[in-house]
C-alpha cells in the first residue's frame, strides 16, 4: 500500500524561568502548518523559599512566571500565576507543560518565633471535637500520641503538641481543654397530619442535663414542639447552653384511611318543609360523625324548609371536612342524588418528571379540577366549573420543575370533594 511521508519542521527556543532557570520550548509543524506547542522544564525547581518566613496577620504572596504553554497550580488551590497565603505551613507550586511534563517546587513558610504558632481551640469545645494546629505539612506529635495535624479530645484537661516544619524548626503549643459532655438525645414522635388540612404534631423529647436548650425547627418555629405541620420531611436542630449541638429528623404521615364523602339533596316542595340532605361516607377513620348547622347529628337531616345549610363530618382520627350553604329552595324542582365514589388514579407515583392522571365519573357533573401544594397552594388549575359529561378522562401533568414535596390533585363537585395525593422526587 506504500506509505505517505511528508516534512515537519521543529523551531526550539528558550524562555526564562521561574529562580533563574531556563525552559526550552519548541514549535512543531507539519506541511499542513498544523502546529503543535510544547516545552520541557527544567530538570530542578530550586527549594530557594525555604527560609521564608510569615508572621501573624501577614500576607505573602508569591508570583510564578507566566510562561506560555504552560499551566501553574498552587497546592492552597490557585490556578494563576500569583498565590496568597496567610498561615505557615508547607506548600507547592507546579509548572506543568502541555506535554504532561511538570516540576514541583516547595515553599515553606516558617513562623517568626514560638509565641506566633498555637493550637487552634474550637468554641465551645463539646466532647468529640477535635483539636487542630492549622499548620499542613509538617510533622505533628500530640500529647495524646496522635501524630497527625489534629487529634480528639473527650475528656477535660492539658493538651500538648509538638511541631517540626520541614526546615527542622521545632514549635510547642499547649492547651487547657474544658469539654463540655455533649449528652442531648433528642427522639421525635408525630401525630400524622389529615388530607385536607396541616395537623401533624411534631413531639419533641431531649434527654439532657442542660439547663437551657434552643430549637430550631425546618418550618422556621422555634419552640420545644410545632403543630400544623403538612405531610412531609421535616426536621430540628437543638442547642445547649454550651454551643453544643444536635440533630433529629423524621417525616410526618398523612392519616389513613382518607375521608372522602359526598351528599345530595331534594328540594322542598311548594309550601312544604320536606327536603332533604343525605351524606355519604366514602372512606375515614371510625368513628364517623356528622353534625349539622341547626344543631342535628347524623348523615341524614330530612324535613327541611326552604334555606341554606352547612355540615362537618369528622372521623376516629380527628380529620374534618365542612360543606357550607348548601342551600334548598322550594321553586326548584330537582332532586340531586349523591355520587358515587369516583376512580382516580395517577401513575407514576412518586414522579420525578410527568405523570398520567385518570378518573371516572358515573354522572354528568361540573367539575373543577385543581393541583395543590404541601402547604395548601393551588399551584395549577386545570377545568374550573366545567361540564363533564359521563365517562373516562386522561391528563398528562408535566411535574419537572416542581420541587420535591406532596401534592394533591383535587376534583371538586357541587356537593363532593375527591382528591388523589402525587409525590414530587
Amino acid at each position: 500500500r506504500g506509505f505517505f511521508v511528508t516534512r515537519f519542521t521543529v523551531d526550539w527556543h528558550t524562555v526564562p524561568g521561574p529562580w533563574g532557570s531556563n525552559f526550552l520550548v519548541y514549535t512543531f509543524s507539519d506541511r499542513l502548518q498544523r502546529l503543535t506547542y510544547g516545552a520541557l522544564p527544567p530538570d530542578i525547581l530550586p527549594d530557594v523559599l525555604a527560609d521564608t518566613t510569615l508572621c501573624l496577620g501577614d500576607t505573602l504572596t508569591f508570583t510564578a512566571a507566566s510562561l506560555p504553554y504552560f499551566n501553574t497550580l498552587w497546592s492552597n488551590g490557585a490556578t494563576g500565576t500569583e498565590a496568597s497565603f496567610t498561615h505557615p505551613g508547607v506548600y507547592e507550586v507546579k509548572i506543568e507543560s502541555s506535554p504532561g511534563c511538570a516540576e514541583t517546587a516547595q515553599i515553606i513558610l516558617d513562623f517568626c518565633d514560638d509565641d506566633t504558632f498555637h493550637i487552634l481551640l474550637p468554641m465551645p469545645f463539646c466532647g468529640g471535637a477535635n483539636l487542630e494546629t492549622g499548620v499542613p505539612g509538617a510533622s505533628y506529635l500530640w500529647s495524646t500520641g496522635a501524630t497527625s495535624q489534629s487529634t480528639g479530645v473527650d475528656t477535660t484537661g492539658w493538651y500538648a503538641v509538638q511541631l517540626t516544619m520541614p526546615n527542622g524548626s521545632v514549635y510547642h503549643d499547649s492547651v487547657f481543654v474544658e469539654v463540655h459532655e455533649n449528652d442531648l438525645q433528642p427522639a421525635l414522635a408525630s401525630t400524622p397530619t389529615c388530607h385536607y388540612d396541616s395537623t401533624g404534631i411534631a413531639d419533641l423529647t431531649v434527654q439532657t442535663e442542660s439547663d437551657s436548650l434552643a430549637y430550631f425547627w425546618s418550618n422556621g418555629a422555634t419552640t420545644e414542639d410545632v403543630f400544623n405541620l403538612p405531610e412531609g420531611p421535616f426536621s430540628v436542630s437543638i442547642m445547649d447552653e454550651f454551643g453544643c449541638w444536635a440533630y433529629e429528623s423524621s417525616y410526618m404521615p398523612y392519616h389513613t384511611p382518607e375521608l372522602n364523602i359526598s351528599w345530595g339533596i331534594t328540594q322542598p316542595s311548594l309550601s312544604n318543609n320536606d327536603g332533604s340532605i343525605h351524606v355519604t361516607i366514602h372512606d375515614g377513620a371510625a368513628p364517623v360523625t356528622v353534625d349539622w348547622s341547626n344543631g342535628a347529628t347524623g348523615p341524614n337531616l330530612s324535613g327541611l324548609a326552604p334555606g341554606c345549610y352547612s355540615f362537618t363530618v369528622t372521623d376516629g382520627n380527628g380529620c374534618a371536612l365542612k360543606v357550607e350553604d348548601l342551600c334548598l329552595d322550594s321553586t326548584i324542582s330537582q332532586t340531586i342524588e349523591p355520587l358515587g365514589k369516583f376512580l382516580i388514579s395517577a401513575y407514576p407515583n412518586p414522579t420525578e418528571r410527568s405523570l398520567t392522571f385518570k378518573f371516572s365519573l358515573p354522572v354528568a357533573e361540573v367539575l373543577t379540577l385543581q393541583i395543590v401544594d404541601p402547604m395548601g397552594r393551588a399551584i395549577r388549575t386545570i377545568a374550573e366549573q366545567a361540564h363533564f359529561a359521563v365517562g373516562d378522562y386522561q391528563y398528562q401533568i408535566n411535574v419537572h420543575d416542581w420541587p420535591p414535596g406532596v401534592y394533591t390533585i383535587l376534583l371538586i363537585t357541587d356537593h363532593a370533594v375527591f382528591s388523589q395525593r402525587i409525590v414530587k422526587i
